[in-house]
């Protein structure tokens, strides 16, 4: 939403710091292969089957799955469990996004992009298709994580946003 946004408007923003960047207007294949299955399960085994499923076998919880506490996976199965499902049950037409890709270069304020080393391929593409077309990004990779960085690990996570914000904003940060 923020590149979407930040197209729009750029005088909005002063820098963004984007954890598993998607692209407004691409597609990404195995995302939306595992919003499918959760869909086709919602539908017909119920929320709570798709939830489960969805966090016992979605490959971006893959490490939190294996590092349980060391990721606070308990934690964010938590907030996993409360989702409505709403857009997995919806059935009307989905409206499609307008590609942004163009107007990235014109995006030239500092933005920081990261990704779990292990995150789906999805999204390390378009992370380093952002890196490409962005005038100031820097990309960053934490090793270990997978598609939640900041959650699995958050010292890391923290210290790489703080680093950027100093660098990008100065001691006021």
């Amino acid at each position: 939403m923020g590149l979407f946004l930040a197209v729009r408007d750029a005088g909005r923003f002063e820098a963004m710091i984007l954890e598993g960047a998607v692209v407004p207007g691409v597609q990404m294949p195995s995302v939306d292969t595992e919003l499918q299955r959760a869909r086709d399960i919602a539908r017909t085994q119920g929320m709570p089957e798709a939830i489960r499923r969805w966090f016992g076998f979605a490959p971006w919880f893959d490490v939190m799955r294996h590092h349980p506490e060391e990721c606070r996976a308990g934690e964010h199965w938590s907030i996993i469990s409360d989702f409505a499902g709403a857009p997995w049950i919806f059935d009307g037409e989905a409206r499609s996004v307008a590609p942004i890709e163009e107007s990235l270069p014109k995006l030239n304020i500092p933005i920081l992009l990261y990704n779990g080393e292990h995150d789906i391929q999805d999204f390390l593409e378009a992370a380093a298709g952002l890196e490409a077309r962005l005038p100031q990004a820097r990309r960053e990779v934490i090793s270990g994580g997978d598609g939640f960085p900041a959650w699995e690990f958050t010292v890391i996570a923290n210290t790489l946003v703080a680093a950027f914000l100093a660098d990008t904003c100065g001691d006021g940060a």
